[in-house]
């Protein structure tokens, strides 16, 4: 109630706790959050990085009043409002022989020298979840969540990693082959059903929907 009368003095005056994945946070949503701040200056966001499985924790105890994690898989004391589509893809550079291919299949990517993200991140859960059914021993070179540290490592022939398709649309030296069969998944804005959402949050939720992919608002 207090919260309430507060926002009700000034409608565009609010803090917003926001999760987000250090990946989505560095390559969609510096344009989106700078031209939020433009329309709402007196709103303060609050940025948390850390993986999709973190982010829904922390939704569930109420740490958060936003996050952006997986919609396909939809937990029953969350709301959902879906963003984009992603696909994962395999990036290793030209010189790779796997590189000739047209599809990679999960058992041919684990047997190679590999640069990952943490576990807990949707980007490593696939390759974990696979290994850890076949019993494999993966050949992991590097953990790192910094995208363009991954991207140099790669370059250099250090090992192999997952990424996002549209993400290596300007990376002319890395080769991205998609997974057979494919590994899609859906981005979406999420929050607690039983967590109070200020005005500022709604803006927010209201204005990230605007900015949704098509085929999310459809």
């Amino acid at each position: 109630v207090e919260l309430e009368l507060e926002e009700l003095k000034d409608l565009e005056r609010g803090t917003i706790r926001f999760g987000v994945s250090a990946m989505m946070g560095s390559y969609y949503f510096p344009k989106i959050l700078t031209e939020f701040k433009q329309k709402y200056p007196r709103i303060t966001i609050h940025l948390v990085d850390q993986g999709t499985a973190a982010l829904e924790r922390m939704l569930l105890n109420s740490e958060l009043d936003l996050a952006l994690i997986r919609g396909d898989l939809e937990n029953p004391q969350l709301r959902y409002t879906q963003l984009m589509h992603e696909e994962i893809v395999a990036a290793m550079v030209s010189s790779n022989p796997l590189a000739v291919q047209q599809t990679i299949s999960l058992a041919q990517f684990c047997q190679q020298p590999l640069v990952l993200f943490h576990e807990g991140y949707f980007l490593r859960e696939v390759v974990s979840q696979y290994s850890k059914k076949h019993l494999l021993a993966l050949d992991i070179r590097m953990e790192t969540n910094l995208i363009e540290l991954q991207k140099s490592l790669v370059r250099n022939e250090v090992g192999i990693t997952t990424c996002l398709s549209r993400i290596l649309q300007n990376e002319p030296q890395i080769i991205s082959i998609p997974f057979e069969p494919k590994i899609e998944f859906t981005l979406s804005l999420a929050w607690k059903k039983n967590h109070y959402l200020s005005k500022a949050s709604k803006a927010f939720v209201t204005y990230l929907s605007s900015t949704a992919e098509p085929s999310c608002r459809a």
